[in-house]
């Protein structure tokens, strides 16, 4: 195979000549060789062939690479990268829903909590409409894992329910409820516990029952001196 830097003028030519395609192969060769560990990995490239692409009338091709590029973005913890990465790709596959969970996740890791949620929660209700209701589960509950959010696991929780999974719905609620009072938010841990003894009155009893108990962890009080 001929050198990277052979390669990349041979590309760099065929683009002058609007040669696209033999362009994209000529790219594709230096990724070959950078994906194989004998040079360095240059990030710009999967963007770069993905714009040629579109030139070519590719979308989906297109959108395959930019994918690739912002995964190795974000691979590198560069989420502002990633994240305008996957908002191309969706101008030309606004219909690719796996972007959407994409831009959840990289916008999470990044701290844009409005935006992820935005995007994670879109997500999930196409997949709902579209009758996908495991995958849209799986997509909630990473987002409730990943931010820690109670909000979030009643969400969940509601929705497992709605669906006649009533155990589970349970079982998430319960987490939102330690959540709240982790949070001291004794008020909204109380409407969570009324939502759970509704549906499994069990496993409200035992909730309760922990409010009661001494926390083992308060300070206690030294004993006067005499």
């Amino acid at each position: 195979m001929k050198a990277i830097s052979k390669l990349k003028d041979e590309a760099r030519r065929f683009e002058q000549q609007e040669q696209w395609d033999k362009a994209i192969n000529a790219y594709l060769q230096v990724l070959q060789v950078s994906e194989a560990g004998e040079a360095e990995l240059e990030l710009p490239l999967y963007n770069r062939i993905g714009d040629l692409y579109v030139r070519l009338g590719r979308a989906s091709d297109a959108v395959t690479y930019y994918e690739q590029a912002a995964e190795r973005y974000a691979d590198a913890g560069l989420f502002n990268n990633a994240i305008a990465l996957c908002n191309k790709a969706l101008r030309y596959r606004p219909d690719h829903l796996q972007l959407m969970r994409s831009l959840g996740r990289y916008s999470l890791q990044q701290g844009f909590i409005s935006d992820a949620t935005h995007y994670y929660l879109g997500y999930a209700e196409k997949q709902f409409a579209a009758g996908d209701v495991d995958d849209a589960f799986a997509a909630l509950d990473e987002f409730a894992e990943t931010s820690n959010d109670p909000e979030i696991r009643e969400l969940l929780g509601r929705r497992l329910q709605a669906l006649g999974r009533g155990d589970r719905a349970a079982k998430e609620l319960e987490k939102a409820w330690h959540l709240r009072r982790a949070a001291g938010q004794e008020a909204a841990a109380a409407a969570v516990l009324d939502e759970i003894r509704a549906i499994d009155v069990n496993t409200a009893l035992l909730l309760e029952q922990a409010t009661l108990e001494p926390d083992p962890f308060a300070t206690v009080d030294a004993p006067a001196a005499d």
